[in-house]
């Protein structure tokens, strides 16, 4: 498939809660798996890149007990070690991550590790939740 307005063609990403499909700081495909655990293991200190990442979420923005959503967002990975310039790359590529991840709420910066979890994620996803970064 292929985004309508560039032309790009859209990631495959799972439909499975916590799918992801991985992408260098260039936007080439690097691999998929399951699980933000699966995920974490993948991102070094010293590098910057794409994942995209499917959420399931329940209340999400108070609309109701047992309302399911379900999302794709795209998680712009700034390594803490990475370069100044590899970090302004990848800024310059964020562009063509949104409009390359299928059907996504937006994009989240990720900074570390220690607090990448999916209820962080949906945290900084829900409306009014301020902060768009994870540390």
């Amino acid at each position: 498939a292929t985004n309508a307005t560039t032309g790009l063609a859209v990631a495959a990403l799972g439909d499975d809660n916590e799918s992801w499909v991985w992408h260098d700081d260039k936007m080439k495909q690097v691999s998929a798996g399951q699980g933000i655990d699966n995920l974490k293991a993948l991102l070094k200190a010293d590098e910057c890149g794409f994942a995209f990442f499917r959420v399931f979420g329940e209340n999400i923005g108070n609309v109701g007990k047992g309302i399911k959503t379900e999302f794709n967002i795209v998680l712009q990975w700034k390594g803490e070690n990475a370069s100044a310039m590899k970090k302004v790359k990848a800024n310059g590529q964020l562009q063509k991550a949104l409009d390359t991840c299928p059907a996504n709420k937006g994009s989240l910066e990720v900074l570390g590790t220690d607090n990448l979890t999916t209820a962080t994620v949906i945290d900084r996803m829900a409306p009014g939740s301020g902060s768009k970064v994870i540390d």
